[in-house]
């Protein structure tokens, strides 16, 4: 888990996702445990969520990212901060 970053002033947030080998099957994100909808760019490798209105809450949020290769191997990522 990451903590304690201040996001009030981003519009949206971004991570790099790869698998070298099988490739990227599936992902899923979650803020605050409810499903959000993330876009992908292949080229990059870089998925994005832009903020919506709703999610602007002045409070500590947490964004969890989950990502599975074709082989079914699934990585999750937690990330905890203030928006």
């Amino acid at each position: 888990k990451r903590k304690n970053n201040n996001f009030v002033k981003y519009s949206g947030i971004s991570a790099i996702i790869s698998d070298n080998l099988s490739g990227i099957y599936e992902y899923k994100g979650f803020l605050n445990d409810e499903i959000i909808t993330l876009s992908y760019d292949q080229k990059v490798r870089k998925l994005v969520y832009k903020f919506q209105k709703k999610d602007i809450k002045n409070c500590n949020q947490k964004l969890k990212i989950e990502v599975t290769d074709a082989k079914g191997n699934k990585n999750i990522s937690e990330y905890l901060f203030f928006k």
